[in-house]
């Protein structure tokens, strides 16, 4: 009896992942809405400003895009929100991204001294996605933060996608504020695609604990 092949794909599907989401600085989405998701290495080679959370990709990868699966890493974009005077939107993304690009599978921030030492070619497989979503050593249990199957165990965990991700696979743009919403729409809708608010402190802009807990 041979062994039964789960794919990215499959894996997407069993676990209703609908969306991937990038959060970044609203002066981008002109440019992200008619070029895509860009790389910093890609980002570095045009004349055009450049907004970035950090000055520096210390998961080490600028030849990648970071994108969270069903929900935003809400510590990272709260630090961002609080240390910096800007304004962030969500970029959510097709979850096919996963399955159609280059994408290295990391169970917690890429970034952290951990995570870095592992190389991204042997974390691309299926089972490496798939093990974003069980139990962990140092995180609550799944059951404990009422997690539905689409979530990852940990918020912090992460997908980096390696290359350009095109307009195609952006689904819809969400803000937490009327006025940026007004301010952007038009770019939103000329590239065919739709605006969504979320308050300021919830939905996609809140805390995932307090969403799902309360």
């Amino acid at each position: 009896m041979g062994y039964v092949i789960v794919t990215i794909q499959q894996i997407c599907q069993q676990r209703n992942i609908q969306e991937l989401v990038h959060f970044t600085d609203v002066r981008h989405l002109p440019s992200i809405l008619q070029f895509g998701l860009m790389t910093r290495a890609q980002i570095a080679g045009l004349q055009t400003p450049v907004y970035p959370n950090d000055d520096v990709r210390l998961d080490g990868h600028p030849n990648s895009v970071s994108v969270s699966i069903s929900f935003p890493n809400d510590r990272m974009l709260y630090k961002y929100r609080r240390q910096v005077q800007r304004q962030f939107a969500i970029v959510c993304l097709h979850p096919s991204v996963l399955w159609t690009h280059r994408t290295a599978f990391y169970p917690d921030n890429a970034a952290n001294t951990t995570m870095r030492q592992l190389h991204p070619r042997n974390l691309m497989a299926p089972h490496s996605l798939e093990a974003l979503f069980q139990d962990m050593n140092g995180v609550r249990s799944r059951a404990d933060q009422c997690l539905e199957p689409c979530h990852t165990t940990n918020v912090q965990a992460e997908a980096l996608v390696f290359g350009q991700i095109h307009p195609q696979f952006i689904t819809r743009i969400v803000f937490n504020n009327q006025a940026l919403l007004q301010q952007y729409n038009p770019y939103v809708r000329f590239a065919g695609k739709h605006s969504v608010l979320h308050g300021a402190n919830s939905g996609y802009f809140g805390s995932r604990t307090f969403m799902l807990e309360h």
